[in-house]
C-alpha cells in the first residue's frame, strides 16, 4: 500500500477511535466486503474502480439494511453517517466505509448469529428447556461438525476445482463424481455405522444401528430376548435402582431394538403415542378435568 494510504488508514482509525490490536479490525477491499465477519468492526477501503452497488449488495448478506455506516471522503475529515440500505445511492464515492460490530441476534443471516442464539438459549440464564445442551454435552455434534462435514464433502467431491485432477468436458467430471461416490461407499462399508447421524432422535437411531448390524451379518439377538430385557429393567425401575436414568435408558433402549427386530419403527410408533397425548390433553383441558390415562393406553393402562 503506497505511503499515502497507509497515512488515510492511521487516520481513520484514530478518528474511529479504536484499538485494531486489543479490539480487532477488518480492513479489506470493496471487492472483499461480502468476506467480512461480523464478530469484528471493518473498514472497507473504496477504489476508484468499486462498485458501490456490489459492495452494497455483500453486505446486505451479512448486515440488515439500517445497519449505520460511517463513510469517509477525502473532503471531510470526519465521518458521513448512513444507512447500508442507501449505500448505493451516495451522491459522491466514499474513500472508505466503516461497519461497526452489532448484536448477533441480529444478523440472522449468519451462521455466527445461529451458534451465538443456540448458546445464549442454553446458557444458564437462558432457556431452561435448551440448557440440557444434550448434542455438545454428549460430544455428537456442534455447529463446526456440520461445516466440516459439508466443506469436506463438497472438497473431496470436486478435484478437477480444489485438487490436480484435470478434466476437458462435463462427461469427465460426472466421471469422476460417480468414482468418487464408489470408493466413498466402499469405505464406508468397512464400518457398519458409516453415514448413521448420531444426530438422529435416539429411537430411530437405535432401530437404524440395528438395521446396520443386521445387514453387516452381525448376529444378534431374537426379537423376545429384547423384550425380556425391556420386562427386566422395568421391574428394576418399579423396585427403585441405584441409577434410575441408566435403568429407563435401557428399557427404552430395549423397547426400541424389540420394535426394528419385529419390523416396526419405533420412532413412529412413539410419534402416533404422542399424538394421542397431546389430544388427551387438549381434551383434559377444555373439560377441566384430569388427565386420564385410559385415553393413553385404553382400559388396560394398569396391571
Amino acid at each position: 500500500m503506497p505511503v499515502e494510504g497507509r497515512i488515510m488508514l492511521a487516520e481513520w482509525v484514530e478518528i474511529l477511535g479504536i484499538d485494531p490490536i486489543r479490539q480487532g479490525l477488518q480492513i479489506v477491499p470493496a471487492e472483499k466486503a461480502a468476506g467480512l465477519s461480523p464478530e469484528l468492526p471493518a473498514l472497507i477501503t473504496v477504489g476508484p474502480e468499486a462498485d458501490l452497488a456490489k459492495v452494497r449488495a455483500g453486505l446486505l448478506e451479512i448486515y440488515p439494511p439500517d445497519t449505520p455506516l460511517k463513510l469517509f471522503y477525502p473532503s471531510h475529515r470526519q465521518p458521513v453517517t448512513a444507512a447500508l440500505g442507501e449505500l448505493a445511492e451516495a451522491r459522491s464515492r466514499p474513500a472508505a466505509i466503516f461497519v461497526d460490530v452489532r448484536p448477533l441476534e441480529e444478523l440472522p443471516r449468519t451462521f455466527q448469529a445461529l451458534e451465538y442464539i443456540v448458546a445464549r438459549l442454553r446458557a444458564p440464564d437462558g432457556c431452561p428447556w435448551d440448557q440440557a445442551q444434550l448434542a455438545r454435552e454428549e460430544g455428537r455434534f456442534n455447529l463446526g461438525d456440520v461445516l466440516e462435514t459439508v466443506n469436506t464433502k463438497l472438497v473431496r467431491r470436486h478435484p478437477h476445482v480444489f485438487g490436480e485432477v484435470k478434466v476437458a468436458s462435463v462427461d469427465e467430471i460426472w466421471a469422476n463424481w460417480e468414482e468418487l461416490k464408489r470408493s466413498e461407499k466402499a469405505e464406508a462399508e468397512t464400518s457398519p455405522l458409516a453415514g448413521v447421524p448420531k444426530a438422529m432422535p435416539a429411537l430411530g437411531y437405535a432401530a437404524q444401528v440395528l438395521h446396520r448390524a443386521r445387514r453387516f451379518g452381525i448376529p444378534l439377538p431374537g426379537a423376545d430376548r429384547f423384550l425380556a430385557v425391556a420386562a427386566g429393567r422395568l421391574a428394576e425401575l418399579r423396585a427403585g435402582p441405584a441409577d434410575p436414568l441408566r435403568t429407563l435408558g435401557e428399557a427404552l433402549l430395549a423397547l426400541a431394538l424389540y420394535g426394528a427386530a419385529r419390523e416396526l419403527d419405533p420412532e413412529d410408533a412413539l410419534r402416533q403415542a404422542n399424538r394421542r397425548l397431546a389430544a388427551a390433553v387438549e381434551g383434559a383441558a377444555a373439560a377441566r378435568s384430569a388427565l386420564q390415562l385410559t385415553d393413553l393406553f385404553g382400559p388396560a393402562e394398569t396391571p
